[in-house]
């Protein structure tokens, strides 16, 4: 609350300094997020949906891991695989696309 936080801080605490135990988060967070009326979304979810569409937005997969925390890139890599093939098959549009042009000209 109005300093700095260094990098072994944690986000969430109590006034006390205490670290807010991750299962206490999550179940209050799943209590809001139903009483707005998103019924089945959880914070894991969101970290999900926030590399994913990264991902889809042509952000660096390294950047993705960085900010997820994630030991290695593979680990990133690995998890959100269905994202990375979905670019893949947007680039090789691109690609045909392209050739297509070429011929036609």
């Amino acid at each position: 609350m109005g300093k700095k936080l260094k990098k072994d801080d944690f986000v969430f605490m109590w006034p006390d300094g205490r670290p807010v135990r991750p299962e206490y988060l999550s179940h209050h967070f799943i209590k809001l997020a139903n009483r707005y009326g998103f019924q089945g979304i959880t914070l894991h979810k969101l970290r999900h949906s926030y590399a994913s569409m990264l991902l889809e937005n042509g952000e660096d997969l390294k950047v993705i891991q960085e900010n997820l925390g994630h030991s290695s890139i593979d680990v990133t890599a690995d998890i959100y695989a269905h994202v990375v093939d979905k670019l893949k098959e947007k680039a090789a549009m691109k690609i045909e696309g392209f050739s297509k042009k070429k011929a036609a000209n």
